[in-house]
């Protein structure tokens, strides 16, 4: 099993402590690249292991993220949710197809060392995906045709 790599964490960043899923029915990667795990610390005091990926974009279609808080799940969706620009994404987990192959990738995971920067040659497209405890940034935030833009300057 190849060693887990270990990545920096970006300043300012501070992970909830409420669960909440990240999911779409496909997701766009331009230059999806895994760069290692980092200890992120959660509003609760404590630190959380997370993978730290970078991209050029990421577009999700049909997204939802969904908080689950007391027992009530609620949250944002749209048909199209993009980011763009210097584009970093933290997760707990994050489970997709590609193509005929179903995967899970998670902090721990010896599959992550292996393939985890093999599905960075351009762009791919995950269907199926779901993030755990997603957290992201990017210069650059679109919700659906018509929604709205964030840009981030």
């Amino acid at each position: 099993m190849a060693p887990v790599k270990n990545a920096t964490l970006s300043g300012g960043l501070v992970a909830a402590t409420v669960p909440s899923v990240l999911s779409g029915s496909s997701a766009t990667l331009v230059h999806f690249l895994y760069q290692g795990n980092v200890n992120m610390p959660t509003t609760g005091g404590g630190t959380v292991t997370m993978m730290k990926f970078t991209a050029d974009s990421v577009t999700l279609s049909d997204a939802s993220d969904a908080i689950n808080e007391g027992g009530v799940t609620a949250g944002p969706s749209s048909p199209t949710m993009a980011l763009s620009g210097n584009v970093v994404l933290y997760a707990t987990q994050l489970s997709g197809t590609l193509g005929p192959i179903s995967l899970t990738l998670t902090p721990d995971s010896p599959l992550l060392a292996t393939i985890g920067n093999v599905i960075t040659a351009g762009q791919v497209t995950l269907t199926n995906v779901t993030t755990d405890q997603a957290m992201a940034t990017a210069d650059s935030l679109t919700y659906g045709p018509g929604g709205f833009a964030v840009t981030i300057r």
